[in-house]
């Protein structure tokens, strides 16, 4: 008769995991019929009132972004209005102070 023995969790389970958590706790978080994207632009919007907004990434940069996702809450997106916002989230990510 073997031996048991118990292998540690592999690198991707634990990543896997660690995704499904975090999506478990949005969900919570979330309100039965609130709009995700409505949340995200409300949570944009929280962050453009508290940004000292002195360079020109978070002055210029968060007032299109949240044009865009309200383009997407109100249905008049295109096929590249996500890849632009995830352009202009990253830039502002990269670049700002």
């Amino acid at each position: 008769m073997g031996r048991l023995t118990v292998q540690p969790t592999a690198k991707a389970d634990g990543q896997m995991g660690a995704f499904v958590e975090a999506f478990t706790r949005r969900v919570e978080a979330m309100p039965p019929g609130q709009c995700p994207v409505g949340m995200v632009l409300g949570q944009l919007q929280a962050s453009m009132a508290q940004t000292c907004g002195k360079c020109t990434p978070c002055a210029q940069g968060m007032p299109k972004i949240a044009a865009l996702l309200r383009d997407v809450a109100e249905f008049r997106a295109t096929e590249t209005t996500v890849g632009e916002i995830r352009a202009k989230a990253a830039l502002l990510r990269d670049t700002a102070d």
